[in-house]
């Protein structure tokens, strides 16, 4: 996995297992650098961005656009698939509303990857995003995230979800107090220096529904991802 630190900030991941940066490009034949044509591209891309808020939103937030967020949902999808996007945003909003703390202030970002202006125009008039940016052709996964993580999110911690990742509420699985309080908590792990068995600072958490211990063992799991 590779976390962004970018000076300030510290990224927990959710959904993905890795993510290649335009960091990676070094100078190449011609004199050419990839990772400064790839920010500049995505500098572009992002002027397009926009906040948006419907009349009638299919959940209301209750602070919108919020003001210094702690963490940024960040959502990219592709190929069409806003029927299941649209299920995703209403579980992660809800939750966020209803579930994690309510001093855990919040911000959406969201990239399309293609659909298309029909389809992505519906999820406009559905949901309050703080940083909305349909593209008209599909860039890829790595391209999507770094502009999720870099040029459209502004909270210090970032939350990656794909369009098929649903948060399971209590009609799939019992709502215990840590569940309801996964971010929250996943933030204050960031936060209190814990090391792993290799001794390295813990910067990202998974939220999944396995666990560590169904397929680590020690001295490879820790007390803490025990627990």
């Amino acid at each position: 996995a590779r976390f962004y630190a970018m000076n300030i900030f510290q990224v927990f991941f959710s959904c993905i297992t890795f993510l290649f940066g335009s960091a990676l490009c070094d100078e190449v034949e011609f004199g050419i650098d990839l990772g400064q044509m790839s920010d500049f591209s995505r500098f572009m891309s992002s002027q397009s961005a926009r906040i948006n808020n419907p009349i009638s939103p299919t959940i209301r937030r209750k602070k919108f656009p919020e003001q210094n967020p702690h963490v940024c949902l960040a959502f990219l999808s592709c190929c069409k698939r806003t029927d299941i996007l649209n299920h995703t945003l209403a579980a992660a909003i809800r939750h966020m509303e209803e579930d994690e703390p309510k001093h855990l202030r919040y911000e959406i970002a969201w990239v399309d990857n293609g659909s298309g202006t029909d389809l992505t125009e519906w999820i406009l008039d559905s949901y309050q995003i703080e940083q909305a940016l349909p593209l008209q052709q599909n860039t890829g996964l790595a391209y999507g995230m770094n502009l999720l993580i870099q040029n459209l999110c502004t909270a210090p911690y970032i939350l990656l979800l794909e369009e098929d990742w649903l948060y399971l509420d209590d009609i799939v699985t019992e709502q215990t107090k840590n569940r309801k309080a996964a971010i929250t908590i996943a933030i204050a792990l960031t936060e209190m220096n814990h090391t792993g068995y290799d001794n390295r600072k813990v910067m990202g958490v998974f939220l999944r529904p396995e666990t560590y211990s169904s397929f680590l063992q020690f001295p490879f799991l820790d007390i803490w991802q025990k627990n």
